[in-house]
């Protein structure tokens, strides 16, 4: 009897075997996905956070543009004009059989005529009024834009100039600062920065997941960031460039693959920068694939290296990008706080985008003090969107 059963129990143990190994399998797969999931959740933290912000801000402005379509085509204008700052007393709607004329006199020491030109077109886009003209007339230093108003069935004709009435105020001169090499920085090296202006601007390189990680702590900070486009260096390879650069052989799908990959990695950005780049923003044949890019979404662009064969600044322009050059940048190792304020008023514009390209302890501190000598001599110190 005592053998039956011993041969019983090893049936049983048999059997019990592959059920306790599957098992096992089955335990240790289901720890496995779950620690993956909890990494994979705090890895997409910032990207969630992106979403909720954008979705957000999207429904707002659905909102704001519902509003808007109800109204009539001379409140939906009047809306427009106050908005971007025209004063109400220079503005004027000269009513004819045929044509509304609309009077549009800006500012010239805050915007030029083809932002406002840009504006413009993009507000009656929106609300799907169509465009029949568009003419820059050279000899008054002006732009008239025709619009028919699908609301009220009328023909509206823009005329875009100067004030030269000096009705608008007189503007302290505005200067905009751009620290780039955010895109591999530590937290604990980032942490710091964070206490410096808000309206300081801060370029990040599109390198990998820190970048968009950097990107989200500043933009969380109440920060504006750009985009840095990473672009080929006249003599390369000589002269060095990022291996995930633009360069000059790209063909142009993949200008724009790339330019996709930086901005999933950098999504939340308001401009973009160029970074390098003194053969690229000379290629006629490059150059209007990136610029449609940052046209399509809507982020400003500046030309941080503008030689004299660029044609990065005046393309963006001629597209109706809101673009700028930057106007200076300081090697503050060996410039004296008095040289660089001679520097600034030897400028003579307005505004001043002023780019510095590294971010270490010793040009944070010196940041520090130029900010206080920019606001001590009567400059304006503002984020590049505000400009």
């Amino acid at each position: 009897m005592k053998k039956v059963e011993n041969r019983k129990t090893r049936k049983n143990r048999k059997r019990e075997k592959p059920a306790r190994v599957f098992l096992a399998l089955f335990i240790s797969f289901s720890i496995l996905f779950f620690i993956l999931f909890i990494i994979s959740r705090v890895g997409d933290e910032d990207s969630y956070l992106i979403k909720d912000y954008d979705n957000q801000s999207q429904s707002h402005q659905n909102t704001e543009n519902r509003l808007i379509e109800t109204m009539t085509s001379g409140e939906q204008i009047s809306i427009f004009l106050e908005d971007f700052g025209v004063l109400p007393n220079l503005i004027r709607f000269n009513r004819g059989s045929a044509v509304t004329e609309v009077q549009m006199p800006i500012d010239r020491a805050t915007v030029d005529l083809n932002y406002a030109n840009f504006r413009l077109t993009k507000f009656l886009n929106s609300l799907k009024w169509e465009q029949i003209s568009g003419v820059e007339q050279m000899r008054t230093n002006s732009h008239q834009l025709t619009f028919y108003s699908p609301r009220d069935s009328l023909t509206y004709r823009f005329r875009i100039f100067y004030d030269i009435s000096n009705a608008y105020p007189e503007q302290k001169p505005k200067i905009a600062i751009i620290v780039k090499g955010f895109g591999t920085k530590t937290r604990s090296e980032l942490d710091k920065w964070f206490d410096l202006d808000n309206e300081i601007c801060f370029s990040i390189l599109p390198k990998n997941r820190v970048s968009k990680m950097n990107m989200q702590l500043l933009v969380n900070n109440g920060f504006e960031t750009l985009l840095e486009i990473p672009m080929e260096e006249a003599g390369y390879p000589r002269v060095i460039s990022e291996p995930y650069s633009i360069f000059g052989h790209d063909k142009d799908a993949l200008v724009i693959q790339k330019m996709k990959k930086f901005y999933k990695l950098l999504p939340s950005v308001t401009g973009s920068i160029t970074h390098r780049g003194s053969l690229i923003t000379t290629d006629r044949r490059i150059m209007p694939i990136v610029l449609n890019f940052v046209k399509e979404k809507e982020i400003y662009f500046i030309d941080d290296k503008p030689i004299e064969t660029s044609i990065a600044y005046i393309m963006a322009q001629e597209m109706l990008i809101n673009s700028f050059e930057k106007s200076i940048s300081f090697d503050y190792r060996s410039s004296s706080e008095d040289k660089i304020l001679d520097d600034l008023k030897n400028l003579n514009k307005n505004p001043i985008i002023i780019t510095f390209q590294r971010a270490d302890d010793e040009m944070y501190e010196r940041i520090v003090r130029l900010v206080e000598m920019i606001k001590k001599n009567g400059y304006e110190l503002t984020r590049v969107s505000r400009l």
